[in-house]
């Protein structure tokens, strides 16, 4: 029986009954099945669906997360140190790249299957009480604000999943502490095709009352951004200088990263949060976040990364003319994304080239061949993405292996090495 048939018979069932049949593996079949909704910006559904559970996302603590790049880090950074200093912390991020429940974590480790299985009859019950039907992100935001009140979550750290004013994160009252990371170009056709528009919509976040940490560098969009959070009433935290200390994450964009988390950690001290500078600089120092210039293996050295946009492709650039080596690329885009911009920034740095393509949303190989022909005639094509990573790893004598493009083409990479149920 599908996941879908299996609801729609239990839905009419005792709900008791319904929770002791419900399974992991279903729900996450039926949560799957949800991208066929597609993408649905806009508050209706959200509101409407925690507005069922009595919304939860607003019965602890929060701090609100956006930006175009380093979102994730940040929220590692936090998550990391307020479990130094003792807090219970819900962490929510996305995209996930291997196992759905990497989204939803509690105190450093993913929700249980039993945990996810309960919760999601619980928020399924809810979405069949609506007049529509929630999105996948709808529909798993509201399990991870309901899952944290389950847990007695101290403060959740939530991750804005595109934008931020219509976001469905953005559900959120009143979060401690709202933060934008940096603007860039991504999600045009959703958030505006200038830095101004993107910037205004990821402000959408920002609260009456509250404290906005900006960690943006740019002159013009930076005043624009503290203009938005004072026309709020919002006391301002600007990030002025690189964090000096020790990273546990490679890159040196995660200084900057690293000093937009610990501007937020001082401003939940305004919020009497006891938290040590010992604390911080360990937790900031023992942080780690999968797929971020993450090595994965030596001899030959391999690295994937999530860069998928073209702020974070020029970071990443930045880091493979730090390097010093030669590398072979292997690189799957997704379809929307912009690939000239993406080769731009890193062709120049690579010796040789393998495209793929990941199984989720994967550009064509001929799309992006097209794009780096211009920069590398040593290309390689090999759809499967394992089959290209291992092409790389025998290839490479002295080189470095990097592997990058789309989030969901690390992921698969990723089973090379960490492929065991947890």
């Amino acid at each position: 029986m599908t996941a879908r048939n299996f609801l729609k018979s239990a839905s009419k069932a005792n709900w008791k009954l319904f929770l002791g049949k419900m399974n992991y593996k279903q729900a996450s079949q039926y949560i799957d099945e949800l991208e066929f909704y597609g993408m649905k910006l806009g508050l209706g559904n959200i509101t409407e669906l925690c507005g069922l559970l009595d919304n939860p996302q607003n019965k602890y603590s929060t701090i609100h997360v956006a930006g175009t790049n380093g979102k994730g880090s940040v929220v590692a950074m936090i998550d990391s140190v307020l479990r130094k200093a003792g807090y219970k912390v819900g962490m929510y991020t996305s995209p996930h790249l291997q196992d759905f429940r990497e989204r939803i974590q509690f105190d450093g480790k993913m929700v249980s299957k039993e945990e996810m299985a309960e919760v999601f009859v619980e928020v399924k019950k809810a979405a069949d009480e609506m007049k529509g039907q929630p999105t996948y992100f709808e529909f798993t935001t509201a399990m991870a604000f309901l899952y944290f009140q389950k847990k007695n979550c101290d403060v959740g750290v939530i991750e804005v999943g595109l934008g931020g004013r219509l976001d469905a994160t953005n559900t959120i009252e009143k979060p401690l502490v709202s933060v934008i990371t940096n603007i860039g170009m991504e999600h045009e056709k959703f958030l505006g095709d200038t830095k101004e528009k993107i910037a205004e919509e990821k402000a959408g976040i920002v609260k009456k009352g509250g404290i906005t940490v900006i960690g943006e560098d740019d002159d013009k969009i930076r005043r624009q951004l503290i203009e938005i959070a004072k026309s709020r009433n919002n006391k301002v935290m600007i990030v002025k200088e690189n964090y000096k200390g020790k990273i546990g994450l490679l890159g040196e964009y995660q200084k900057r990263n690293a000093a937009i988390a610990v501007e937020t950690l001082k401003a939940l001290k305004k919020h009497n949060k006891d938290i040590s500078d010992e604390q911080i600089s360990k937790g900031i120092a023992e942080t780690k976040w999968a797929g971020r210039l993450e090595v994965m293996q030596e001899n030959p050295r391999v690295i994937i990364d999530g860069a998928h946009n073209p702020s974070g492709a020029e970071k990443l650039g930045n880091f493979l003319s730090s390097l010093n080596e030669e590398v072979i690329l292997v690189i799957g885009m997704s379809q929307e994304k912009n690939i000239t911009k993406v080769a731009e920034f890193i062709l120049p740095h690579v010796k040789k080239i393998i495209i793929t393509k990941a199984k989720y949303r994967g550009m064509d190989c001929g799309l992006i061949e097209r794009e780096v022909v211009k920069y590398n005639k040593n290309i390689t094509v090999i759809e499967d993405v394992k089959e290209a990573v291992n092409k790389a790893i025998e290839e490479a004598e002295d080189e470095t292996v990097l592997v990058t493009g789309s989030l969901f083409a690390i992921g698969e990479a990723r089973e090379l090495w960490f492929n065991e149920e947890a």
